[in-house]
């Protein structure tokens, strides 16, 4: 939830792939039944992958600004923003905020960022050829583990996911912090991973997207896998069919973030 003027709201990520829709959809049912459920005691976000996303449909990426300046909204931190207050807060346990920035017309947010113009500011040549290697090297990262967890039994059981959500984890604040993390093992400190909602829905999500479907990875997974940084951090999610299932999936056999809201646009067209 978010507060303003003493009232909370609730907070709603929504997908590149439903942004989309809203958009070509405007001012037809669908876009409608949006913005009555939601755009009253809610106010919708967006993640900063939905933005690299969209510059690569210019129409699209141009209409966004047009259809959602009238809207109050917000920005949201990227997955190496989210996982650094994780980390800075793990002794505390403090309150962590997802937002990045203000988008339009908003009272939540005191920041304000002109995302249009960071974004074509970024968008050069080199950022293009960085974000597609940056997708590259995590896609390798996911095929890599792929090989080394077969199920024992042809079917996956609870403890072998959480078994493989927890060292997936680990291995990241190994990779990512190793200092930190040789720290405690040397004082034989145990890591609490679950102070690190943002990694381990982003280990579910792979587990389930590839491991447990057979799936094979393509680069378009990428940005959905870091956006799943964001889901502990929200209220609801607006998301395409498959990706919703997923979280059900997760939220009912491992419960975890099982307050969370999870839609598709089949709940809008019925």
């Amino acid at each position: 939830m978010i507060e303003a003027n003493g009232n909370q709201y609730k907070l709603v990520l929504i997908d590149t792939c439903i942004i989309s829709e809203f958009i070509k959809q405007w001012g037809y049912p669908f876009s409608r039944k949006v913005l009555l459920k939601f755009f009253e005691d809610s106010i919708p976000s967006f993640s900063i992958q939905s933005f690299k996303e969209l510059k690569f449909a210019p129409d699209l990426y141009e209409k966004f600004f047009d259809v959602f300046e009238i809207l109050p909204s917000l920005v949201m931190k990227d997955h190496e923003q989210i996982y650094q207050e994780e980390l800075s807060s793990y002794e505390e346990e403090g309150q962590i905020s997802a937002v990045l920035t203000n988008l339009f017309n908003n009272p939540f947010s005191s920041q304000n960022l002109d995302i249009k113009k960071t974004v074509d500011l970024l968008f050069t040549e080199e950022f293009q050829e960085k974000f597609k290697k940056d997708k590259i090297a995590i896609l390798d990262g996911i095929l890599s583990l792929k090989k080394n967890y077969p199920a024992k039994n042809d079917k996956y059981t609870k403890k072998e996911i959480e078994d493989f959500v927890e060292a997936a984890v680990l291995t990241q604040l190994v990779l990512r912090d190793r200092d930190w993390a040789k720290e405690r093992v040397d004082t034989e400190e145990p890591i609490e991973i679950d102070r690190f909602p943002s990694l381990m829905m982003m280990g579910y999500i792979i587990f389930y997207k590839f491991y447990m479907s057979g799936r094979i990875p393509q680069l378009s997974d990428v940005p959905d896998i870091l956006m799943a940084s964001l889901y502990p951090y929200v209220d609801v999610l607006l998301v395409e069919k498959n990706q919703a299932e997923m979280i059900r999936q997760i939220k009912t056999r491992h419960s975890f973030c099982a307050e969370l809201e999870v839609l598709n646009m089949k709940d809008f067209r019925n």
